[in-house]
């Protein structure tokens, strides 16, 4: 294990941080950069990459764009304070055998909502064998005089990917979603095999917006293998 911490932009990592040859676990505190992220595709025993980063609000020019790297032996993923920089970063990777994600978003915008959607479809895409994901958002701001968007918005591209077995999604703060009937149903036929089940938001106060709670039994019963559902 090495657990690195950058208090300023790292430089050049690639004569450095490949000499770490047989690096099963890399635990990052600081920036993201071009150089990190080309050096820990040099890693091939990486199997756990942790990374906390500084909050920052636009990425660097020099983050945007960045040429396609992939992390061979990558399991399990976790990047906490997700803006822009790291989002670039996770754009640009591909995690063929990563099976557990968790994610931390703190926005700092009047809605993330296409951020969040954005990185559901990167994840889709890029971690094919995705069986687990934990995605925490904090410190969002309302959503100003539009109304609030429905949950499934966020988890559409997600949709598409029918290995999850394990979703805990939770909007914390001033995160507002319509949770509809349609939308829990659709998620019983998009994951079959879910056994762990969270979805914890703010509901709209609209009647509207609220499923009945018949709805939830038959969720249930249409995911013969789910053990825990958090509503």
């Amino acid at each position: 294990m090495l657990n690195i911490t950058f208090r300023v932009p790292p430089k050049d990592l690639c004569p450095v941080l490949p000499q770490f040859s047989h690096l099963r676990i890399l635990v990052v505190t600081g920036w993201m950069t071009p150089s990190l992220h080309e050096a820990i595709e040099l890693l091939d025993h990486l199997e756990v990459l942790y990374v906390k980063l500084y909050w920052t609000r636009n990425a660097e020019p020099n983050m945007r764009n960045l040429p396609t790297r992939r992390c061979h032996n990558v399991k399990t993923l976790v990047a906490l304070t997700l803006s822009e920089p790291i989002t670039s970063a996770l754009q640009s990777t591909e995690f063929p055998l990563v099976e557990t994600v968790r994610l931390e978003v703190w926005p700092h915008s009047s809605d993330a909502t296409d951020m969040l959607t954005h990185l559901m479809g990167t994840l889709r895409d890029n971690a094919p064998k995705m069986r687990t994901l934990t995605l925490t958002t904090r410190s969002a701001f309302t959503h100003g005089d539009r109304p609030p968007p429905r949950l499934v918005t966020v988890i559409e591209p997600l949709l598409q990917h029918s290995a999850l077995e394990t979703l805990s999604i939770t909007l914390n703060d001033n995160y507002v979603f319509a949770l509809t009937r349609d939308d829990i149903l659709s998620i019983s036929s998009a994951w079959p095999n879910l056994v762990h089940l969270t979805l914890a938001h703010a509901p709209t106060r609209s009647d509207e917006a609220l499923p009945p709670v018949t709805t939830f039994l038959e969720l249930a019963n249409a995911l013969p293998q789910l053990q825990t559902l958090v509503l």
